[in-house]
């Protein structure tokens, strides 16, 4: 199920992303409690994730969902707490006999390319899903692997007919920016196919593209909230997001994740001029580029950094 040759607890972009997670999850939190939630993902080998969630926000009631026993193997000899439970089974299975006894968080992490089932896992899970549940879904959204040529019939043989939607052209699959768009408006045609006649909806929160390694991909976290755009309203407001400089304004407000590769030394150096400076402010006083020869790849690097700096994790290399 691997969409990159990097371990997963070292993918810069992805820990990025993750972190930006659990602060919404704070959010979320402060006027929803969480305790009663129940946490389902793709836990992978580490489990880091799960970790996370327990140390950082409490729950207990937290599930992994594995279908390769071996992985099964490993999770249970990483698990770090009691409170995890490591289910042997295909995401499609598991869903198809998801029985939804409460308030859920449930993060579809997928890696591989196979759109079509996983878009008709989220319609299958979107059913079972009510009021104030999150949702958070992971996409490879790699167009030179979709689509290498950038013809729109390559999309169609990796995405059924019933989840394309009207006057897709080339321009809408054969770029970075265009593909997690593409991709992200068929979620919300999902929706609003599941979400037709109901008092609630679901509403994106966040939306990123990043790139670990060769592999792009699109997360997408959503939350069942009333269809109602003054209660939507309120209700953002309440959780603190109105200000939130990652929530987004509509399906196709994808941000990107590309933070720089820097040595302690340079992020030393970066953060004395975070908060509050421009990255053309901070290139000017850092005196070197970031990619040599390439002022304005720099400055957006640099731009990445300041959006996202405090979200960034600290990998170091400890000798035992």
């Amino acid at each position: 199920m691997s969409g990159s040759s990097i371990p997963y607890h070292l993918r810069t972009n992805k820990a990025v992303d993750r972190q930006i997670f659990l602060d919404l999850l704070k959010k979320v939190s402060q006027e929803n409690p969480l305790d009663n939630y129940k946490y389902i993902s793709l836990g992978g080998p580490m489990l880091e994730d799960f970790r996370q969630i327990h140390t950082e926000l409490g729950l207990i009631n937290l599930e992994s969902i594995e279908v390769d026993a071996g992985v099964i193997d490993r999770q249970l000899f990483n698990k770090p707490f009691s409170c995890i439970s490591c289910v042997e089974s295909s995401t499609s299975d598991y869903i198809t006999n998801f029985n939804r006894i409460g308030p859920t968080i449930f993060w579809l992490d997928y890696t591989n390319l196979d759109l079509s089932e996983q878009f008709r896992d989220c319609e299958a899970l979107l059913r079972q899903l009510t009021n104030l549940d999150i949702l958070k879904i992971t996409f490879n959204v790699n167009p030179e692997v979709i689509c290498p040529h950038g013809r729109v019939e390559e999309y169609r043989s990796v995405v059924s007919d019933e989840y394309m939607y009207p006057d897709l052209g080339d321009i809408d699959i054969n770029t970075m920016s265009s593909l997690p768009i593409t991709v992200s408006k068929t979620i919300k045609m999902i929706c609003d196919k599941v979400f037709e006649g109901e008092d609630f909806s679901a509403n994106p929160l966040t939306l990123f593209r990043y790139i670990d390694n060769r592999h792009q991909m699109l997360t997408a976290t959503l939350i069942l909230m009333p269809d109602n755009d003054q209660e939507i309203e309120s209700l953002i407001s309440k959780l603190g997001l109105s200000q939130w400089p990652f929530l987004v304004s509509d399906w196709e407000d994808v941000h990107e994740i590309k933070v720089p590769d820097l040595t302690q030394k340079e992020k030393m150096l970066i953060n004395q001029f975070v908060p509050g400076r421009s990255a053309e402010d901070i290139f000017a006083a850092i005196g070197f580029k970031l990619c040599p020869g390439r002022s304005r790849e720099t400055k957006k690097l640099l731009e990445n950094y300041i959006k996202y700096y405090r979200y960034i994790p600290n990998f170091q290399r400890l000798a035992i």
